[in-house]
Parts: structure tokens; sequence; C-alpha cells
């Protein structure tokens, strides 16, 4: 027979239909109707949720997987409506180990969490087919990792709080174009080396995504000592050819 429960400070009702133990707490496999709209369908201990079991809330969101004297632990699957579905581990009530996160759009991210938490080494699948493959903290791509664009493009170092920045990176267009060297804030800035498509380089300093300060050009086997400002030439001098290899 059900066991009926009645909260008396809200003069709301919840009912239980299952079984239960000596002291008269929900024990064994069991349903719970709770008073907000949430239904929890599965086993109980000690009057609490423990073993196997599914809860959903009025809204349709739900969580089916293990439970542990009342919270979610181990294996389990939650879906929240229209936002995301994952599935993985659980520990006190929140993703944590591995996991595999889906959303409305089409992206897909497989990894680690850490208390809800992106962090440790993931893979993040856009809808568009681009791909970042490394390490995330706090959410973001923060340390070592590599990014595929659909086109072709390609980056490869470090990132901090999801964007490129780091020393000696190196980074791919779809024509072929390279850049070799330090990024800050998604920028070329400090040294680094440029390679375009027909073997033309400069090997010298950036800010802002335009060469900067001292560098060289070589094209052919000409060699030209550089002096940047901002972008722009501001002085330019033949230094000697350069003997065939």
């Amino acid at each position: 027979m059900p066991l009926h429960f009645h909260d008396k400070d809200n003069n709301e009702s919840e009912y239980y239909y299952g079984t239960w133990n000596i002291k008269g707490e929900t024990c064994g496999l069991g349903t719970l109707v709770s008073a907000n709209g949430n239904v929890y369908k599965g086993t109980f201990l000690s009057g609490v949720f423990h073993g196997i079991g599914l809860l959903i809330n009025s809204k349709s969101n739900y969580y089916y997987g293990e439970w542990n004297k009342g919270e979610c632990e181990g294996k389990g699957t939650i879906v929240v409506k229209d936002t995301l579905k994952y599935e993985g581990t659980f520990k006190n009530n929140k993703k944590n180990g591995e996991g595999i996160e889906e959303y409305p759009d089409g992206s897909v991210y497989t990894g680690t969490f850490v208390d809800n938490d992106k962090e440790g080494i993931g893979k993040y699948i856009f809808k568009d087919g681009s791909v970042y493959t490394g390490s995330f903290k706090n959410n973001l791509y923060n340390g070592e990792g590599e990014y595929k664009w659909p086109d072709g493009r390609y980056y490869k170092g470090t990132f901090k709080d999801g964007i490129m920045e780091g020393k000696k990176v190196y980074h791919k267009w779809s024509d072929g174009t390279v850049y070799q060297g330090d990024y800050v804030n998604n920028k070329k800035q400090g040294y680094g080396v440029y390679i375009w498509p027909n073997g033309k380089k400069y090997l010298g300093n950036w800010i802002n995504n335009e060469p900067h300060g001292n560098g060289v050009y070589l094209i052919d086997d000409k060699k030209y000592n550089m002096v940047f400002r901002f972008g722009k030439i501001i002085f330019s001098k033949l230094q000697e050819n350069i003997p065939n290899m």
C-alpha cells in the first residue's frame, strides 16, 4: 500500500508509492511525487534517493543514473530542455570526471569536468565544423591546444582564457601562409616568422598584427634589413645576395 506524506508548513502534499523499512523510511523501489511537481522513480535507502533512479522536474528536465545518499554520484544522464544533454560521471550533484555534453545547435564537447565546468583535456566540435582539442579551465581554452577551422586554417600553441596567446605558436591559413612566433590577444605580437605561399619570409617583431621594429625580409636570393612602424616601412636596405644552397 502507498505511504502518504503531508507537508504541514506549506499545507501541500507529496506522495510516495513503494516500499519502506521498519522505521517508516522510504527504502527499496518506489515513486515519489513532490509538492513542487518533481517526480522520482527508482530506489531509496533510509529515506533518500540511493541506487538507480529517474528524477523529472515540472519543466520535463531530468536526471537518470546513479545516486548516493540523496546526491547524483556515479554514471548518469542529465537533460535540460532546449539547453543541453550530458552523459558522464557525477559527484556531489555536479558533473565531475569524463563526460559528453551535447547542445541544441549540434555542438558537442567530449572531455573532463570539474564541478560542472569544462576543465582538463577535452574536445569541442562546433556546429560549423570547427574543432578545438586541448586543455580547458573554467570552461575556456587554457593551456596547450589546437584549433582547426572548416576552411583548413589551423592553429597550434597556447591559449589564455579562450584566446590565442603564447610563445612559439604555429598558425597556418588556408592559402598556405604560415606564421610561427608569439601571439597576444589573438594577434601576432612579439617575435615571429611570417612565410608567404610563394616562399617569401619576414623575420622580425610584430605588434597588433603588424610588423613593428626591426626585421629581415627574404625574397628569392635577396635579404633586406627593415624597420617598420605599425606596419609601415620606415627603413629598408638590401644587405647581401644569399647564395643558392
